[in-house]
């Protein structure tokens, strides 16, 4: 019998390693870029990595549903649709808690656009909040350097719901890898 809470805790830290390992390369990559002052190369450089970050996670979800099929096939499991989906989840609490944070917190920014990046010399009580907001933007821009080329595109580099919407192509590719792997024959 497959212990689940081993299995499971193996595959969300190999996500996370995943996510580690792209974001020292999305760092590299994109840096070349910055560094030749080209927001092209930028882009390219970023959407690539996005991409192969993405297949990544979609090679590690459909192995994961290779193997779950073999149990599934042989009684030994329920079929769980949802399984690595959860598991993506999991693996993302630690975004979605800093993008949930930096959303609650640029809303107490008043002075502020909410599609800007926070401003210095405001007020006690959105000074706090834009410091929060600050702290969790720097921290997630660093976990996901990959996307840093995409949002100096788009010009959305300060707007923290872009934090939360690149958190939906991985929990995709996850299912999709997944439900790729349960299904293949």
């Amino acid at each position: 019998m497959v212990n689940t809470e081993t299995t499971n805790g193996a595959v969300i830290r190999k996500m996370i390693a995943n996510q580690a390992g792209m974001t020292f390369f999305g760092i590299l990559v994109t840096m070349a870029g910055f560094s030749a002052n080209k927001p092209g190369i930028v882009l390219a450089a970023s959407l690539f990595t996005v991409f192969f970050y993405m297949y990544l996670l979609f090679y590690l979800s459909s192995e994961l549903g290779k193997s779950d099929k073999i149990r599934v096939d042989a009684g030994r499991m329920q079929r769980d649709p949802w399984r690595c989906t959860i598991l993506s989840l999991w693996a993302n609490s630690l975004n979605i808690a800093l993008a949930v944070l930096a959303i609650i917190s640029k809303l107490f920014i008043t002075n502020v656009p909410f599609t800007q990046p926070p401003a210095q010399g405001v007020t006690p009580a959105p000074a706090f909040a834009a410091s929060i907001c600050s702290v969790c933007e720097t921290i997630y821009n660093l976990i996901h350097s990959m996307y840093i080329g995409i949002l100096d595109y788009m010009g959305q580099r300060g707007n923290p719901l872009w934090l939360l919407i690149f958190i939906i192509p991985s929990i995709a590719a996850c299912t999709l890898g997944y439900l790729y792997g349960l299904n293949k024959k």
